[in-house]
């Protein structure tokens, strides 16, 4: 060989050595760093979708457990039985069917569900429809469950041949009914096999559902999917079902090759999310770099020793420059970008690299902002909920307090009609007796008992007839400051007799208002004995009252006696309810205060303590404008 064709040759490979070189380590290491990269963001895909599917069926059982608590399941009525399980029915559209059973299995009320043999209500439009068989089915489950139902809880999933999607049956006790009853739900999964259809992983990955045992729970292919493919002979899964560990990993599936994926565990749920992709895609970059890197060689092969050179400086130094990027990305760094600005294929591969970043950042954010969105929103779900449920208490307890006290006001009328009349018979015949008889007689003090036990009889039917007729008559402008020194000083020598200490504050400037000074007086006075009752033995009653002009007064009467039982509070304005039969009460003093605060269009609320006190707070509207307290 020639000495000129030896110096072109070693020229040559004196050009070429640095190339090979040079692309052999950026290829190397381009593979390393994109295989990290790469399991890096299937890792936060899978852990991302695991959240969210986390949520999903988080938030349906919060729903349900909300739900549950407000159940009134201490009706027989199935018709109202089955009003509620609509009610529940109607919360989501991913709810198949909803049914009540105690913890025999008996059923409570109907089964609600989308009848496909028969036209749904346009309500029921959304959910999916349920075949016969579907039903018994669930009816099945249902009564399983409910038979072990001590906790919230779920039943083995199910695919039925005719739906798109499994079947998750749940189970809720009713912790607030005296029998032990159970709501069962068939929740759909479609929302879930509908997001894993949707997402893809490059052209050919996919992300799958899998229970604690391996099975598919969701799938792309909704066959796999409802065959209940079993994949825990998978390396990715072995030693990780029921852990709450993610991983990352290669395996080799039956029909997909070998990939590349990661497992992530559903948060509270026995489910797992893998996503996964081909190897051969996932590392396509890296092959494209090096049959680009093989061009260049041979290109650099036909020039001369010194463009050949120059070219392998140019390639090395950009090849560094994209790996250190590529490091960065790959500890996490998103925000690390390539800086090289080249038009050849390193510049393409720096800019793939760019735009894989920023849309890594913009997933992140994503990700980020509706995580955020979805708990702003259960929270803002549960406030609801808890206003909704606060409301409705109070409605009805008002509402059963008004059924009280009208069925009391039929009484008295009618009571005061049918009694009234003989009773002034007995009461005119024993005063003209005892006229006859005067004391000193044998049978005067049998006759003198007589009268007073028939004052007695007409004294009771008297407040019965009051109670039954109402106020509203007859109103004036008061101001409170004056109307309660005027009952306290009705009331001064009981409240010696009694050795009770009497503390009176009134707020400056309280507005009037507008109302029946008699009637106030005797509601404020039956108050005040109350609290003298109490305080047999001596202690200690604070009255205050604050306002604000136009809007409302209020009334605070507290004592430091023994106070009121809790079972009792919910009663003690009940009529004819008393805890002091040996002072023969006639149980009507505080469901007349009742009557007239109400008549008085205000309201009144009652709080206690065993053993520390017992405090009537009474608001009523301030004159100026008509101010009804709902």
């Amino acid at each position: 060989m020639r000495l000129r064709s030896k110096l072109v040759l070693a020229m040559l490979l004196v050009a070429a050595a640095p190339t090979v070189i040079g692309g052999t380590q950026a290829v190397l290491l381009s593979r390393q760093a994109l295989e990290e990269r790469i399991r890096e963001m299937l890792e936060k895909t899978s852990q991302a979708q695991a959240e969210i599917i986390g949520n999903i069926v988080n938030h349906q059982r919060q729903t349900l457990t909300l739900a549950a608590a407000n159940l009134s399941a201490t009706t027989e009525d199935r018709e109202q039985i089955a009003e509620q399980l609509r009610g529940i029915y109607m919360l989501s559209d991913n709810y198949n069917a909803v049914g009540l059973f105690d913890s025999s299995g008996r059923q409570l009320g109907p089964l609600i569900f989308n009848n496909e043999r028969r036209a749904a209500p346009a309500v029921f439009r959304f959910h999916e429809q349920v075949a016969g068989s579907d039903l018994e089915h669930f009816r099945q489950v249902a009564i399983r469950l409910a038979r072990q139902c001590n906790r919230t809880g779920s039943g083995e999933l199910y695919w039925s041949p005719r739906r798109a999607a499994a079947s998750l049956p749940l189970v809720l006790p009713l912790h607030a009914s005296q029998a032990r009853l159970c709501l069962v739900v068939e929740l759909s999964l479609a929302e879930i096999q509908k997001r894993v259809e949707h997402l893809h992983v490059g052209r050919r990955g996919f992300v799958m559902v899998v229970d604690d045992r391996g099975r598919l729970v969701a799938h792309p292919d909704r066959r796999q999917a409802r065959s209940r493919r079993d994949l825990s002979h998978l390396s990715l899964l072995k030693g990780h079902l029921g852990t709450t560990s993610p991983a990352v990993g290669s395996f080799v599936i039956a029909g997909y090759g070998t990939m590349l994926g990661a497992f992530s565990p559903v948060p509270h749920s026995p489910w797992a999310v893998v996503v996964a992709q081909p190897v051969e895609e996932a590392l396509q970059p890296v092959r494209q770099l090096g049959w680009r890197l093989g061009g260049w060689l041979v290109l650099s092969l036909l020039v001369a020793v010194l463009t050949g050179m120059v070219l392998a400086r140019r390639i090395t130094r950009p090849i560094q420059s994209l790996v250190r990027e590529a490091k960065e990305i790959g500890r996490g760094n998103l925000a690390a970008r390539i800086h090289y600005t080249g038009s050849d294929e390193i510049g393409n591969l720096g800019s793939s690299f760019n735009s894989m970043g920023e849309q890594l950042q913009r997933q992140r954010a994503q990700i980020e902002s509706q995580t955020e969105e979805i708990r702003r929103w259960n929270l803002e779900l549960q406030r609801r909920v808890e206003e909704r449920t606060r409301e409705l208490r109070q409605t009805q307890e008002q509402l059963v307090q008004a059924q009280k006290m009208a069925a009391a006001g039929e009484l008295g009328a009618g009571l005061a009609h049918e009694v009234n009349n003989p009773l002034l018979g007995v009461l005119g015949c024993a005063q003209l007796l005892l006229m006859r008889h005067p004391p000193g007689d044998p049978d005067h003090q049998m006759l003198a008992d007589i009268e007073q036990q028939a004052q007695r009889i007409r004294l009771l039917i008297s407040r019965l007839l009051e109670a039954s007729q109402g106020g509203g008559r007859g109103r004036g402008r008061l101001y409170i400051g004056k109307l309660l020194e005027k009952v306290l000083d009705e009331h001064a020598p009981e409240l010696q007799r009694h050795s009770v200490a009497v503390e009176l504050q009134l707020a400056d400037d309280l507005p009037p208002l507008l109302g029946r000074s008699v009637d106030l007086e005797r509601a404020i006075g039956e108050l005040i004995d109350n609290a003298c009752q109490a305080l047999a033995s001596g202690g200690r009653l604070r009255l205050s009252a604050t306002g604000q002009e136009g809007k409302v007064v209020t009334l605070v009467v507290e004592d430091d006696g023994p106070g009121i039982a809790p079972e009792n509070l919910d009663r003690i304005f009940e009529p004819f309810f008393t805890t002091r039969h040996h002072q023969r009460s006639q149980g009507l003093g505080l469901a007349d205060v009742y009557r007239v605060i109400s008549d008085h269009d205000g309201k009144i609320e009652v709080q206690s303590e065993p053993g520390r006190f017992t405090r009537f707070i009474i608001r009523l509207p301030a004159a100026r404008r008509e101010t009804h307290l709902r």
